[in-house]
């Protein structure tokens, strides 16, 4: 079975670089000026709304970009991790946000033992629960 893969974008200025991603994995993204408009157009497109792929947004707050990755990693825990979905999320793609200390803790704390750094993004990977 393919792991299931899922993208966290802090990025605002992601922009058409959404709809792509949106097709391979659901991707979940922050809300701007830039990305609001290709969000709305995802959410229009036909198809079935699903956990494999599609967007879901979230507002900027006034919260640091760390405790705002790690309340959505705790989201995508929530919605794509071992509780919510068969099989749980395995792959994380991140954008906009890059490797800290407190982004490895935050991970760390949902298995991850693996991540990646790449020119645009890094990808954060866990073992698939054994039983599962």
């Amino acid at each position: 079975m393919s792991p299931h893969e899922v993208a966290i974008v802090v990025d605002p200025d992601f922009g058409e670089a959404l709809r792509p991603l949106s097709r391979r994995m659901h991707v979940w993204t922050i809300q701007s000026p830039t990305n609001q408009p290709v969000i709305d157009l995802i959410w229009q497109e036909p198809g079935e709304y699903s956990l494999e792929c599609g967007v879901t947004s979230f507002p900027r707050e006034d919260e640091p970009l760390r405790e705002l990755f790690a309340d959505v990693v705790a989201d995508v825990e929530l919605h794509h991790g071992v509780w919510a979905h068969d099989p749980p999320w395995t792959v994380l793609h991140s954008y906009g946000i890059g490797v800290t200390d407190h982004v490895r803790e935050t991970l760390a704390e949902y298995g991850v033992d693996q991540i990646e750094e790449r020119p645009d993004h890094f990808v954060a990977t866990r073992p698939r629960p054994s039983g599962r």
